[in-house]
């Protein structure tokens, strides 16, 4: 026999077993699933005969336990009932008792209160009497409190009198004081004027006989409001003529002795104050203007001052007329070019 057809044979024996197999296998498998399905069967019929007797059982379990509850209902019931008995048999005492304490506290208590009551009446009566009593001496003392308001009244209109006479003389007085003030302003202003007026004709006088107009050619024509530029030995003299103010349009703030006043005009060489302090012609003040940077301090002499006004709401204000002696030159460039005049000063125009 050939390899190919043993292989053959061999492979028609395995299929013929392996159905035989298969065959028994399956018979086997019925038989269990038979065997298993009655088993199952007989399990059911078994658990429904014990449902059945479980539930009984729980039935008479159920009725059993109501009559004993029932029952401990009825004894708890009636030993609660004998025990609140006997317990309201003893509130109802101890109130008693305390009730009849309440009423011999409540008798003793409307005796006290009865022979206050008396005692109050008795003080009442009393202060009845005193009232009256500090009632008649109230009016009394209201006639005489009239009587004095009358005299205090009649006082104080001769009080007032006398003081608007007063005022009347103290008015009086301060405009008297007022004219001969002025009139030393005035006089002093006009000195000053008439100090600087020869002194600018005497230096000028001294310029055309050093400097002969014909020797220095033809001159340029003055700008109305400005000067001419006079040699350094000469401009001290000649400062307040010579620089061009700027009016100070927004309110500016200065301290002039360290008091706070108004700046009215500034130039390179001077300035014009409102201050409400005493100021005084020469007199040399300490000046500080506002700046970029901070402030510019310096000193300045007084050329002319006047009493501008005087009133109490005011009070007194002094305009006046300040020189530089003493001051940053740059700070005081750049305040009068930020008013609106780039006017530059020299170290020939300042008092160092």
């Amino acid at each position: 026999m050939t390899e190919p057809q043993l292989r053959h044979q061999t492979r028609l024996w395995l299929t013929a077993i392996s159905a035989d197999l298969r065959r028994e296998i399956q018979q086997e498998v019925e038989r269990l699933r038979t065997s298993t399905e009655e088993r199952i069967a007989e399990l059911e019929g078994v658990v429904s005969a014990s449902d059945t007797q479980l539930d009984q059982l729980a039935v008479n379990v159920v009725g059993l336990a109501e009559e004993m509850t029932q029952g401990a209902v009825a004894q708890a019931r009636h030993e609660m009932e004998a025990a609140a008995q006997a317990e309201l048999t003893t509130v109802r005492d101890r109130l008693q008792a305390e009730i009849e304490t309440i009423q011999t506290e409540f008798e003793t208590a409307r005796i006290a209160l009865e022979a206050q009551l008396a005692e109050a009446e008795h003080d009442i009566r009393a202060i009845r009497q005193k009232r009256d009593e500090l009632a008649s001496s109230l009016n009394q003392t209201r006639e005489r409190v009239a009587a004095l308001e009358k005299a205090i009244g009649q006082a104080n209109l001769r009080r007032e009198l006398a003081e608007a006479r007063l005022e009347e003389e103290v008015q009086r007085r301060v405009a008297i004081e007022k004219q001969l003030e002025t009139s030393r302003h005035e006089v002093v202003l006009a000195k000053a004027e008439a100090e600087s007026s020869r002194l600018e004709a005497a230096v000028k006088n001294e310029i055309e006989a050093e400097h002969p107009p014909s020797a220095l050619g033809p001159q340029p024509q003055v700008p109305d409001g400005e000067s001419a530029v006079l040699p350094a030995d000469a401009q001290q003299f000649a400062v307040s003529r010579r620089a061009r103010r700027v009016k100070i349009h927004a309110a500016s703030e200065v301290l002039v002795d360290g008091v706070a006043s108004v700046l009215v005009d500034i130039s390179t060489h001077g300035a014009q104050v409102l201050s409400p302090t005493t100021l005084r012609p020469s007199r040399v003040v300490r000046l500080m203007f506002p700046t970029e940077s901070g402030a510019s301090a310096g000193e300045g002499r007084i050329v002319w001052a006047q009493l501008e006004s005087s009133s109490p709401q005011v009070g007194a204000q002094y305009r006046a007329g300040v020189q530089f002696t003493n001051m940053d030159l740059t700070a005081i460039n750049a305040l009068v070019t930020r008013q609106g005049v780039p006017q530059v000063a020299t170290p020939s125009s300042s008092y160092r």
